[in-house]
């Protein structure tokens, strides 16, 4: 995982990977975004769209209130498109759009892990 003071970057599979380590948090802010393509831009437009207000106020605040914050990377469009994307089936998940925003807190991750 890269990262520093709080915000990390990591792809979903490193996510899901470390989710038993990462539901200890006591809160937990996950930002599940589309991959950046050639140019340096999402993909996903709302995502693109989003991208100010991730670096200007999300990021800031997060690390203000001591809530770590996680960018995840959900991949290129045809990964994110396919229907056995491992964040669409996750039963704990079910990520279907992106960019999505989730605060996990006192998360029991047994359930989510089961």
């Amino acid at each position: 995982m890269q990262g520093t003071e709080g915000y990390y970057q990591v792809t979903s599979q490193q996510f899901l990977d470390q989710w038993s380590t990462l539901s200890q948090e006591p809160k937990l802010l996950a930002i599940f975004m589309a991959g950046l393509d050639e140019t340096g831009k999402y993909w996903c437009p709302d995502c693109e769209n989003t991208r100010h207000n991730l670096e200007t106020v999300l990021i800031p605040t997060a690390k203000e209130k001591g809530i770590k914050l996680y960018h995840v990377d959900v991949g290129n469009k045809e990964t994110w498109k396919d229907p056995e994307n491992h964040l669409r089936k996750n039963e704990a998940f079910q990520i279907t759009k992106v960019p999505t925003l989730v605060l996990f807190e006192n998360v029991n991750s047994t359930f989510f892990c089961g």
